[in-house]
């Protein structure tokens, strides 16, 4: 699980969830667990150039910048 910061916003990443899939875009999108009633959890999302991708905190494995 990552600590999920907002210095992460409108940086380009390259992300490894907990299944070892690699997601790479930009951040897109951030949000706190009191604002996400669905999870309950720290949470964001990236765009690849096609897609915008959702993780929860616990779903990401690493974050590479």
């Amino acid at each position: 699980m990552i600590k999920i910061i907002d210095d992460f916003f409108n940086k380009k990443v390259r992300l490894t969830d907990i299944d070892n899939n690699v997601f790479e875009g930009i951040v897109v999108d951030i949000r706190g667990k009191e604002d996400n009633e669905d999870t309950g959890r720290d949470s964001l999302n990236i765009f690849n150039g096609k897609d915008c991708i959702f993780f929860s905190d616990n779903e990401i494995k690493t974050i590479e910048f």
